[in-house]
């Protein structure tokens, strides 16, 4: 939990709001910052290992008019870290949802 606040916002952030909010918890900054980055340093040599994280498992891909394999990948936001500064539109800063 310690790790995915520190994903959420600032390590601070972690820390000092949503840690204490969810958990009740209560750590430093730093150590919400050295846990995430040691979580995302082993993730890295596992990844570089060739290790994979659950089962394989078969796709079903959608095919689009020509029969070709296709995939679509949309983001909010949220999710992409694309803060969008009160009183501005997602377009206007090039941060689009289409769904």
């Amino acid at each position: 939990m310690v790790c995915l606040s520190g994903l959420e916002d600032s390590f601070a952030t972690g820390a000092e709001t949503l840690l204490r909010r969810l958990a009740g918890l209560r750590v430093s900054e730093s150590t919400v910052q050295r846990a995430t980055e040691a979580a995302g340093e082993r993730l890295a040599e596992a990844q570089h290992a060739g290790q994979t994280f659950g089962p394989s498992t078969p796709w079903a891909w959608h095919k689009d008019a020509d029969g070709k394999t296709v995939g679509y990948v949309s983001s909010t936001p949220r999710a992409s870290g694309n803060k969008v500064p009160a009183g501005q539109s997602r377009r206007a800063n090039g941060v689009h949802r289409d769904d």
